[in-house]
């Protein structure tokens, strides 16, 4: 555990959340027989043997992993989002994941500072950053996610943000964001006040 304290180089974070998965699952299996070895001890009428320093360790350890495999998720899903047809993209996973998230960059930043550990505090960070880069997208994949929208509408939308765009025609989010449409959501809002 104590080498995940100097753990800092977010570049590698796929790399750091596989060591960090690797050892949790380490630890598991020897909860799960420290488990096993108190359900032999009370069938034998004997007490069972108390792993503190396990439970200790599981504790210690929880942030790191959180850390290090929530930060490589973001990582992976906001690639898949990015990259993939918009129109298989369900916006409220996104939304939920995207919650989730902000409260664990906010639980996990305020633990590493107030226990001062330096290197995991600037991961953090960088994760929030993640976080809050991709979350100012939001807006604008609600707007072009809604199912109330017809093919009039798409028209406009494509007008305004001028570039075809509706569903069926092949599409990503990078493409839509690189194309700066969120610069545009209060023209597209004024769609939806046409409704």
């Amino acid at each position: 555990v104590v080498k995940f304290r100097k753990y800092g180089d977010y570049e590698k974070v796929n790399y750091f959340a596989g060591e960090a998965a690797a050892l949790h699952g380490h630890i598991e299996n020897i909860h799960d027989k420290a488990i096993e070895l108190n359900e032999r001890e009370v069938n034998l009428d004997s007490s069972p043997t108390e792993y503190t320093d396990l439970e200790k360790i599981m504790q210690e350890f929880s942030p790191y992993f959180k850390l290090w495999t929530t930060y490589s998720d973001s990582t992976s899903d906001v690639s898949t989002w990015e990259t993939s047809s918009f129109w298989i993209l369900n916006k409220d996973e996104i939304v939920e994941k995207i919650r989730l998230w902000t409260q664990d960059t906010s639980t996990l930043l305020s633990y590493f500072h107030k226990e001062r550990i330096r290197d995991p505090k600037n991961v953090a960070e960088k994760f929030q950053e993640h976080v809050l880069n991709f979350s100012q997208h939001l807006e604008l994949i609600c707007l072009l996610k809604n199912r109330a929208l017809l093919k009039r509408h798409w028209v406009e939308i494509s007008n305004i943000l001028g570039y075809k765009i509706e569903p069926g025609k092949e599409i990503t989010l990078r493409y839509i964001i690189e194309n700066e449409s969120g610069k545009k959501t209060d023209a597209l809002k004024e769609i939806f006040v046409k409704f």
